[in-house]
């Protein structure tokens, strides 16, 4: 196996870290009674993947997902044997990031889980369109040459926002 260069493995770290740290904390504040709406829980999860694909786009693919990874495996786009290494930083990230919530919200029941309330097969349909809808946007966003990093957060944090809503 190939190793992958720090930098890139500690982007996809970070990049993880802050869409989890935010957005989550942004639910776990709401949870505590703070004003925060679900709306602004949307929002703040849209931003936190913009600013993570701005910030991380030049260093690393940008993933910060492992569904991300392994669809740009099977389109032929990402080499397999990068994506294990991916996959491992993307889950650390996500773990290190709700750790450190659990240590800021120690109070909290479910540390800002949503709950699916539709059952499972009808809230795996709606999480299985939402990512894919998201996949293709950001795979379509990061397609036009011109656009770069910024166009490819703005659109995949858009997208994000709008999901994350409903």
């Amino acid at each position: 196996m190939r190793i992958i260069p720090f930098r890139e493995l500690l982007a996809e770290f970070l990049g993880i870290f802050i869409i989890v740290f935010f957005g989550t904390g942004a639910v776990l504040v709401m949870q505590n009674g703070s004003a925060v709406t679900h709306q602004g829980i949307s929002l703040v999860f849209g931003l936190a993947v913009s600013i993570a694909i701005i910030c991380f786009a030049g260093v690393s693919e940008a993933h910060f997902n492992p569904a991300v990874t392994l669809s740009a495996v099977i389109a032929h786009r990402f080499p397999k044997e990068k994506a294990f290494q991916y996959i491992l930083m993307q889950v650390g990230g996500a773990f290190a990031a709700s750790f450190s919530l659990k240590c800021l919200f120690e109070n909290s029941f479910c540390l800002g889980a949503t709950l699916p309330t539709a059952g499972i097969e009808k809230s795996f349909f709606l999480e299985f369109v939402m990512t894919f809808v998201l996949i293709f946007a950001a795979g379509r966003a990061g397609k036009l040459q011109q656009s770069g990093a910024f166009i490819t957060g703005l659109v995949a944090g858009a997208v994000q926002a709008i999901v994350t809503g409903k």
